[in-house]
């Protein structure tokens, strides 16, 4: 226990920060391209060239470090995706290029995660586990089923455990965050779960009540609960005027 605890506490305060940091953005934003400024200026998403607006958002997670050396690389094609690749030519969306020969091609763009129609995960004969917080899998496993072995209606399971679909847009990163934020306060109106979440391991917030004495985690707090409402219903004005291609 105590090597679990040494393992997630470090990142308790830091995640807080974040999502401190996600819904000021979140509540303050007049529109999305400011939105994303907004994130981009606290850290919390990162481009490989600042020169050029995203269109795709998948969740990876990268450190500045990775970032940086990605930046590195400066032989950058931009014709859309690798329709196949042939002796002596590159076919891409949008035009071909000549191979050069000698080189290896190795495609790094298969979809990991896909993004599937959502279905309601609880159903009578079955349970279809899917994202429910946006980010790391084995939680939303986890989730899924501490809520199945502890809660017997199954409508009160699906209130508490609505699919996030996998983000694949720019634009899917106000959706599944709003989805996730609406869960945190869900959630949190449950004694059970609450106490749940701050036992598991695998959720980056556990321990955090260890933490509350500190002067940074009650700031990161305030913050998050300061503008939390106002950030969902933020999210939902934004993601009305919001493009889904976009």
């Amino acid at each position: 226990m105590g090597g679990i605890a040494q393992q997630r506490d470090p990142a308790v305060r830091p995640g807080i920060e974040g999502v401190a940091i996600e819904v000021e953005a979140a509540a303050d934003a007049a529109d999305v391209p400011e939105l994303f400024q907004r994130l981009e200026g606290g850290g919390r998403l990162l481009r490989l060239d600042p020169e050029v607006e995203p269109t795709m958002f998948r969740g990876a997670t990268m450190s500045r470090a990775e970032v940086e050396s990605l930046q590195r690389i400066d032989d950058v094609l931009r014709a859309g995706r690798v329709r196949r690749v042939e002796s002596d030519v590159l076919v891409m969306e949008r035009g071909s290029v000549r191979a050069r020969p000698g080189h290896l091609y190795v495609d790094c763009t298969a979809v990991g995660l896909s993004s599937r129609p959502p279905r309601r995960i609880f159903e009578p004969d079955r349970i279809t586990v899917q994202t429910v917080r946006i980010g790391l899998t084995p939680f939303n496993a986890a989730l899924v089923g501490h809520v199945e072995a502890t809660h017997g209606v199954e409508a009160e399971k699906n209130r508490l455990c609505p699919p996030n679909v996998y983000p694949v847009t720019a634009n899917d990163w106000l959706r599944t965050t709003y989805v996730s934020t609406a869960d945190e306060r869900t959630w949190g109106d449950d004694p059970g779960l609450s106490a749940w979440l701050e036992a598991t391991r695998l959720n980056l917030a556990s321990g955090l009540r260890a933490h509350l004495a500190e002067p940074r985690m009650q700031s990161a707090i305030a913050r998050f609960l300061g503008n939390r409402d106002r950030a969902l219903e933020n999210l939902r004005r934004l993601l009305g005027a919001a493009t889904p291609a976009a």
